[in-house]
């Protein structure tokens, strides 16, 4: 299953409709929580079943607070309503975020690592594990009204994975406002004026970006054994995958940073380097040799050998007589 990544928008995804929580219900002009616009116009949100386990969710004018589990699961792209700021509460995570203008990017977000999401921005985000995370919403006006200007100056700036202390410890104060049986707005507000004005101000440093993935060796071993074992069948990049134990995406990534090539070009070379020691025997015909190597047709096989190899089958056959 596809994952999405919590620190960069963790959100269980619903359509839009009633979102409860419980004695708390929270009085806003986007009622879901980390409200999400779709290409479509439609509109999602935190659903029902995970706002009902969060520890807190409180709502103080402008500005959202809520700690809650989230599993894992993936964002479809999207923007958000609000500008969003998440902290991890549990060990480190390592997530991938596709930002608009920038591609895919894989970056790691320590314990008490923070993540910034200004409104507005098309994104998409996986990872595949959840965790406790504790999320920050602020509202652009509320930004604004801090900053001076008017949308879109409203809008905080990207931040994916970062240690930052006077955030945290903000972050914490803020959490610990939403657990009070009687919490104070004006300490909320006041925390979260901080915080607008130091992400705003501050230059805040990433953590240094994660090391590419790659396979474990005894995992990159098993892969190219069973290979190796089924090269005269079909092999699908499904069946690779759950020989390593990983999800499609990011077994592919990790397979071509440990061997240079993506798994279908290996297993390509992987047949046509079998297909030349069999076409060493001459008692083999070419079709022989091509159901051998997993291909379905002669045709298939020759036009892939000479694509590899630069020769023909019977070429290769004859240089080496």
């Amino acid at each position: 299953m596809a994952t999405r990544c919590h620190t960069c928008d963790p959100v269980r995804l619903v359509t839009c409709g009633v979102n409860r929580l419980a004695s708390r219900e929270m009085p806003s002009p986007q009622p879901l929580i980390l409200s999400r616009l779709l290409p479509d116009g439609g509109m999602v949100g935190l659903g029902d079943e995970t706002v009902a386990r969060a520890s807190f969710a409180m709502n103080w004018g402008g500005i959202r607070a809520t700690q809650v589990h989230l599993d894992g699961g993936e964002t479809p792209q999207g923007t958000l309503v609000n500008n969003l700021i998440s902290m991890n509460l549990g060990s480190e995570s390592v997530c991938e975020a596709n930002i608009e203008g920038r591609g895919w990017e894989t970056y790691r977000t320590p314990h008490h690592g923070v993540c910034v999401v200004p409104a507005r921005l098309a994104h998409t985000a996986r990872a595949r594990t959840g965790g406790d995370y504790l999320l920050v919403e602020m509202a652009p006006e509320f930004v604004t009204g801090i900053l001076g200007g008017t949308p879109p100056a409203g809008l905080l700036p990207l931040l994916l994975g970062a240690r930052d202390s006077f955030a945290e410890h903000v972050l914490l104060a803020l959490a610990e406002q939403g657990r009070r049986s009687a919490p104070s707005s004006a300490l909320a507000e006041s925390l979260g004026t901080a915080l607008v004005t130091h992400f705003a101000e501050r230059r805040v440093l990433p953590e240094p970006a994660a090391a590419p993935l790659s396979l474990p060796s005894p995992t990159l071993g098993s892969v190219l054994e069973y290979v190796a074992r089924h090269l005269d069948t079909p092999l699908s990049l499904e069946r690779l995958a759950s020989v390593a134990g990983m999800d499609l995406f990011r077994f592919a990534r990790a397979f071509k940073q440990s061997t240079g090539s993506s798994p279908h070009r290996y297993m390509l070379e992987a047949r046509i380097n079998l297909a030349k020691e069999l076409l060493r025997d001459p008692s083999r015909s070419i079709t022989e040799i091509a159901l051998q190597t997993g291909f379905a047709t002669p045709s298939h096989f020759s036009v892939t050998f000479r694509r590899i190899a630069g020769v023909t089958p019977r070429a290769f056959r004859a240089g080496r007589r």
